[in-house]
């Protein structure tokens, strides 16, 4: 009995032993079970932690330039315009910056604005194909400006977009990959409708051509406002001087129909078409002239609409003062209030109305646009009216300086509790 008590108790502990080891293993899954749950519970709380952006005024703007002189301008009929109804001026004539030179028969005007309509429309179209042909090569996605689109999965369960590549910026970006296996690198040129050896590289070149497609529609809806504001058929004289006139020009676009002479000095040069949304006519800028030590006011009067020939620095409105860079460069004319030494190089300083907006904390485009303002641990849904500038939106009405605005609010509802990080500038 003793022997077999022994043996019973030995059993036992092994037993016990042996349970400890089949125990241990079950308890084991069983807690990382908790701590994964835990992670995938702290993943969700980091995904809900939205950063801020504080709206301030734009900082102040700088371009380079250099005083010329400017002795000829010249006014050509333009064909597209129509039949000239009156002309203003005459031989000898003193004229000053604004003054009226000619006009073009008003009744013209309208099929002028039907002309930008429908050419509008082959834009839209054109871009809509060069976006497309884009999304087929790079696998990307895109919105219709050819901005590059990325998507994360939102806590509510579903795909959000953000733009990851404004169509102003370069770079390499992620995004969600498209099914392009079947789309070769010949179809994408083909549907572009460009010969392989003028390609280089297709995709930028891709975003060149929508680059320049947003440029003339933006020219187009300029234009149209002009039309429907009674003032596109008036041409006036952009500088003081005195007149030629050649009725020759009345007929034949070749001939300049009316010359101002002028001794006034004017400050040119270029920007590259990152800083071109800068320039808007009539700009009250400030002028520091380095040698001098002083700063004058000064106005724009002038700048290029298309980008001009590299082998050509004076294309256009002959404003370069010259530069080898193969980007597009736009001419600028800026006239002072005071004179400057033709030659002396000039700080243009300008400090833009409005602020700026990230791409990244706006919602919709045009008219429906609206934001997500950070108030008492809620958002708050906010419309406004903004008005793209590059890569950013600046507010137009709606918001006011030192509110907060919440980033890549996709899928937030209006008073909905949220949690946020400190302010953060882009």
């Amino acid at each position: 009995m003793k022997l077999r008590s022994k043996s019973a108790l030995i059993a036992l502990a092994s037993l016990c032993l042996v349970g400890g080891l089949v125990v241990a293993p079950l308890e084991s899954p069983k807690g990382l079970t908790v701590q994964a749950k835990d992670k995938k519970k702290d993943k969700k709380k980091e995904e809900q932690v939205h950063h801020l952006y504080e709206l301030k005024a734009q900082d102040p703007i700088s371009l380079e330039g250099r005083a010329e002189l400017s002795n000829d301008n010249i006014y050509k009929k333009e064909k597209e315009r129509g039949k000239i109804q009156h002309l203003h001026v005459e031989d000898g004539q003193k004229v000053k910056k604004g003054d009226l030179l000619f006009e073009y028969e008003e009744e013209e005007k309208w099929h002028d604005h039907e002309d930008a309509v429908r050419a509008k429309s082959r834009l839209l179209e054109k871009r809509r194909e060069q976006v497309e042909a884009l999304a087929i090569l790079t696998g990307g996605e895109y919105n219709e400006f050819g901005d590059r689109l990325d998507y994360y999965w939102h806590e509510n369960g579903y795909w959000a977009s953000y733009v990851s590549e404004p169509i102003g910026k370069g770079g390499v970006t992620k995004g969600k990959n498209r099914d392009a296996s079947c789309i070769t690198r010949q179809d994408a040129l083909e549907k572009q409708q460009l010969p392989e050896d003028q390609m280089g590289d297709p995709a930028n070149e891709m975003k060149n051509q929508i680059r320049e497609l947003n440029h003339q529609i933006e020219d187009l809806d300029v234009k149209m406002n002009r039309i429907e504001t009674g003032e596109s058929h008036k041409v006036r004289a952009m500088y003081s001087g005195e007149v030629s006139v050649d009725e020759d020009g009345l007929l034949d676009e070749s001939v300049p129909l009316v010359r101002i002479h002028s001794d006034q000095v004017t400050v040119v040069g270029t920007v590259d078409q990152y800083d071109y949304y800068l320039l808007h006519e009539d700009m009250e800028v400030d002028l520091f002239i380095d040698a001098e030590k002083r700063t004058i006011k000064g106005q724009l009067v002038n700048y290029d609409k298309y980008p001009q020939k590299e082998e050509s620095p004076t294309a256009g409105l002959g404003l370069a003062t010259g530069g080898d860079s193969k980007d597009a460069a736009f001419g600028f004319e800026i006239l002072p209030k005071e004179f400057i030494q033709p030659g002396f190089d000039v700080s243009v300083q300008t400090k833009l109305p409005g602020f700026v907006v990230p791409e990244g904390a706006v919602l919709g485009e045009g008219d429906k646009a609206k934001v997500f303002l950070y108030q008492d641990g809620k958002a708050v849904e906010k419309s406004a009216k903004l008005e793209r500038q590059g890569t950013s939106y600046v507010v137009k009405k709606g918001l006011e300086a030192g509110q907060k605005l919440l980033l890549n609010p996709e899928g937030l509802s209006n008073g909905e509790e949220v949690s946020v990080q400190e302010t953060t500038e882009e």
